[in-house]
Formats: structure tokens, C-alpha cells, sequence
């Protein structure tokens, strides 16, 4: 995606997005238990593209996504985790415990990716 707000369609010429349509769209496949739906939409609150900025419901719609098993979710969960992002109102221990051992994980990844 463009950073203007604009796709190219297959015809090449620009078309604007409608970032509150899309919004409306995926609240809807969200609130049906849609992973994909609940990843993407709390990535727009945390973004605040076509919702409001709200961080507590973006961590709670990529939680929700991330316990249904999408990778993304689950990624970007660890990342806010290793980021410092308090989620403890959303998760219970075990479930706490398992992304904060793969935020660390990720965190030495990182490090030794950049040794080699």
C-alpha cells in the first residue's frame, strides 16, 4: 500500500482507499470471530487508519487473533510484548508466560542475527 492512500488497480490508474469503509468491513468479520479480521483491525487502532488510535483495543482484537493461532497475531503480540506494552488485563499466566518466553526468544534471535 502507498503511503498516499492509493492503490494502482490492474488498469494502473489510482484509486483512493476508503480507509472507514474497510474499517466498517473488518469490524464486521471481527465480530463474526474472524482472525485475519481481528488481526487487521486491531492493527488499524494501533495505527489509527480508519478508526480511532486505541491501543487497549488494538492489544485485545491481536490477542484475540493470536490465540486463534495467525502468525501475524502472534508475532506482533511478542513484539509488543518485547516493546513493553502491559498486557497482562488480556492474557491469563500460562497464556502470559508462553509470549513473554517468545518475545525473549525473538529478542536473542535478533542479536545473533546480527553477529553472523
Amino acid at each position: 500500500m502507498h503511503s498516499n492512500n492509493y492503490e494502482p488497480a490492474p488498469d494502473q490508474e489510482l484509486i483512493p482507499l476508503d480507509l472507514e469503509k474497510t474499517a466498517q468491513l473488518l469490524i464486521q468479520a471481527a465480530d463474526l470471530g474472524d482472525a485475519e479480521a481481528q488481526f487487521n483491525l486491531g492493527m488499524a487502532y494501533g495505527a489509527g487508519r480508519g478508526v480511532p488510535a486505541d491501543t487497549d483495543r488494538a492489544l485485545v482484537l491481536v490477542t484475540l487473533a493470536a490465540t486463534q493461532g495467525l502468525a501475524a497475531a502472534q508475532f506482533s503480540l511478542a513484539a509488543m510484548y518485547m516493546n513493553g506494552k502491559q498486557l497482562e488485563l488480556y492474557l491469563d499466566g500460562c497464556m502470559r508466560a508462553s509470549w513473554e518466553v517468545m518475545s525473549q526468544f525473538r529478542a536473542v534471535e535478533n542479536k545473533v542475527r546480527m553477529c553472523i
